[in-house]
Formats: C-alpha cells, structure tokens, sequence
C-alpha cells in the first residue's frame, strides 16, 4: 500500500472515530450540566467543536484524495 492510500484509510479512520468520540461528549456535557458542572460541561462541548471541525477538515482532505486533486 502507497503513502497516499494508506493516508486514504486512515482518513477514514479518523473520522468514523471522531464520530464514536463526538457521540459520547454530548452524553458527558449533559451528565456534567446535571450535576451542576456547567462549566466542565462548556469546555467538553468546546472540545466536542474541535472535534467536529477536525472532522470536516478530515472530509475535505478524503475527498481531495479520491477526486484525485492535488496541487
């Protein structure tokens, strides 16, 4: 396997991992806020945010390599 298709893989990877990591952060923030935790709640949401972001460059580059686009 080449270095552009294993980054291709592991791209994927990252993203349906994130994914399983986002969900359980928006069951912990909600665990926090009811035990009166807003505050640890705010910075796991932000966390959850960068995640998120992380994600959606993840999904760029992924289709970047499978469009075959390069610079």
């Amino acid at each position: 396997m080449d270095d552009l298709s294993k980054l291709e893989h592991l791209l994927a990877h990252w993203i349906e991992h994130n994914a399983s990591h986002e969900a359980t952060y928006g069951v912990w923030i909600e665990r926090a806020e009811a035990a009166g935790r807003r505050d640890v709640a705010q910075m796991v949401r932000e966390s959850m945010e960068h995640s998120e972001q992380m994600s959606r460059c993840f999904e760029e580059a992924l289709q970047l390599l499978k469009g075959n686009d390069h610079v």
